[in-house]
């Protein structure tokens, strides 16, 4: 009989080995070498098995302690990053608040950007209907409405100093010699009466010829006109202050409707 206090793992292994014993007593004697051969080899298997077994006990305490304190310390570390987050919320907060303030900042500019752009070309279309006294003195600001790297601010003060100017002269009735081309050929030096932005009389004192200039179409056209040297002359006179105020039968165009009117 098996002694009680012999380990579990040897009692199999004696087993195995009185079986393999009177396997061999019964075999043939050239089959005792491997029988013996393969028994202790079985041995050595088992004797590897007990001491793995042995160093992964050992090791084990070993892992397990690791494994406690890295959920300790993964705990610690949630903790602090709920403290974090508790301290720093309003931060975040004011950081998503300028986020988004810079988010529809940038959306404003873009918009105003392309309204200033869209306004640019309305104006500068503008131009070829203006009177040609006063698209000459706003050259400048033209050419410098064109550039390509313009900023909205830039253009849009460019825009604002057009527009004021056109303001401005349509108020008042502005007379003076210049060199226009009332044939769209030649140019001559001629006495202007510009109305505001309406209209203008250009008249010639030698050839006791008038013409009346309106916007018409995509730019500026002179028309001659009868009977308008004397009251075009007339006019000047008064708007330079050579003559005194009084009522003046001029040709005008209302319309686009042909009419005699008392300005």
């Amino acid at each position: 009989m098996i002694p009680r206090r012999t380990p579990d793992w040897i009692r199999p292994a004696v087993l195995a080995i009185v079986s393999l014993a009177t396997a061999a007593a019964l075999a043939a004697p050239d089959s005792i070498d491997s029988v013996e051969k393969a028994a202790g080899d079985w041995v050595k298997m088992r004797v590897e098995t007990a001491r793995l077994n042995s160093e992964w006990s050992s090791q084990r305490e070993l892992l397990e302690s690791l494994v406690a304190s890295t959920k300790e310390r993964a705990g610690a570390l949630e903790t602090q990053r709920d403290y974090l987050r508790s301290k720093t919320a309003e931060e975040r907060n004011e950081i998503a608040a300028a986020t988004e303030a810079n988010r529809k900042s940038a959306a404003a500019m873009q918009d105003a950007e392309s309204s200033s752009r869209a306004l640019a070309e309305k104006v500068a279309a503008l131009r070829r209907r203006l009177p040609p006294r006063l698209s000459s003195a706003l050259d400048l600001p033209y050419r410098s409405l064109a550039a390509e790297n313009l900023g909205a601010s830039d253009r849009m003060q460019f825009v604002m100093t057009i527009l004021n100017r056109c303001v401005e002269f349509n108020r008042v009735i502005t007379a003076d010699e210049e060199l226009v081309s009332v044939d769209g050929k030649n140019t001559q030096l001629l006495p202007v009466v510009y109305w505001g932005l309406s209209h203008g009389y250009a008249y010639d004192r030698v050839s006791r010829q008038a013409w009346l200039g309106r916007p018409d179409g995509d730019g500026w056209k002179w028309s001659p006109v009868a009977n308008g040297p004397a009251a075009i002359e007339r006019l000047e006179a008064i708007a330079q202050g050579k003559a005194e105020p009084a009522f003046i039968v001029a040709p005008a165009q209302l319309s686009h409707l042909e009419s005699t009117g008392t300005r």
